[in-house]
């Protein structure tokens, strides 16, 4: 009976051993689909799926049993399209026509993230992972509301294999508003909009150094 309760133990351990993060060092890459409702100024304006990339590193140690605290620095950018109403005219054989169009115009936005997550490793190499990003926006705009933005995150992902992924869904704590003067030759148009953090994030990351 002592035998089998050895065995259990020892069995016990070296799979807390092998499940236990470990401390590393790498790099990562990100790719994101920024979602239509990302864009929240109002009914009467249009928005498109966009998109977002970024590199950076990350930092990883362990904290007790199978979670891990990252963190690291990374530049990211993504676009936002948003479409104006515009009222144009045509003349028909009835008279005067008037209907909608849509004047479109990409925003490109760029920041320097600071992501803190808190991950939780399963058994075959599996971890929920979740926490908050700090965004500091780095374009030149007129007038920016908050900055920096702040974001929260929640995702699952695989370090199965060397190269390691996450899906993560991406969420701002707060409304943002950017606006910018119009160019003096006219080439830059003004512009207003709003938008609150929404999308969904592929994370690729790959360990330099662990131990």
């Amino acid at each position: 009976m002592k035998q089998i309760a050895l065995l259990i133990l020892l069995t016990a351990i070296t799979f807390g051993c092998l499940a236990q993060p470990k401390f590393e060092f790498g790099l990562s890459t990100e790719g994101s689909w920024v979602m239509k409702k990302e864009l929240t100024i109002g009914h009467n304006y249009q928005s498109k799926n966009n998109w977002g990339t970024g590199l950076g590193f990350y930092v990883s140690a362990p904290i007790w049993w199978h979670f891990s605290i990252s963190g690291g620095a990374k530049y990211r950018y993504a676009e936002l399209q948003q479409g104006a109403p515009d009222i144009q005219s045509r003349e028909t054989d009835q008279g005067t026509d008037l209907y909608f169009v849509y004047d479109w115009r990409r925003f490109h936005r760029q920041y320097l993230v600071f992501p803190l997550n808190l991950n939780l490793l399963f058994p075959r190499d599996y971890f929920i992972t979740g926490g908050i990003e700090y965004c500091r926006i780095l374009n030149d705009y007129t007038s920016i509301l908050k900055n920096p933005e702040y974001n929260w995150t929640i995702g699952i992902g695989s370090q199965k294999h060397k190269l390691r992924w996450s899906l993560q869904y991406l969420r701002g704590f707060n409304e943002q508003r950017i606006q910018n003067k119009a160019s003096v030759d006219g080439s830059d148009p003004a512009f207003l909009f709003y938008y609150q953090t929404n999308r969904l994030q592929l994370n690729l990351s790959y360990p330099l150094w662990k131990k």
